[in-house]
């Protein structure tokens, strides 16, 4: 950590991506993760951490469906890895991912209303 600001960088799925799909797993994992969270809380931890990243209007625009579709990723990674026996993910899905990335998929698709609200609200 240098000053007041901290930088992840996750680096065990790394590959040819988008900006807008990058960002909609480390929002989701940073702040949709607690699905037993109140999506009004959630929401305000997703608009700091979006407004932390300085995400253009288009991202934010984008970015509460593309966290639903990168959760549904997740667990269909998850989920199909664990019917072929592909590790480490079909262990993974067995010892509770499954049943996490199913929620969080839940989570992000209700709310999605809320997500917006927030990310727009937040760059005024």
């Amino acid at each position: 950590m240098i000053g007041k600001r901290w930088t992840f960088i996750d680096w065990d799925a790394a590959a040819p991506s988008t900006r807008l799909w990058d960002l909609a797993y480390a929002a989701q994992a940073f702040t949709l993760s607690n699905t037993q969270q109140a999506p009004t809380e959630a929401a305000q931890n997703l608009a700091a951490f979006v407004d932390g990243y300085a995400a253009d209007p288009g991202l934010r625009a984008g970015l509460p469906a593309a966290m639903h579709r990168r959760a549904a990723a997740m667990y269909d990674l998850l989920r199909s890895s664990h019917g072929t026996g592909q590790e480490p993910w079909g262990t993974m899905y067995a010892n509770g991912h499954g049943d996490h990335w199913r929620a969080a998929t839940q989570y992000a698709r209700q709310h999605q209303r809320i997500w917006v609200e927030a990310l727009l609200l937040s760059t005024r």
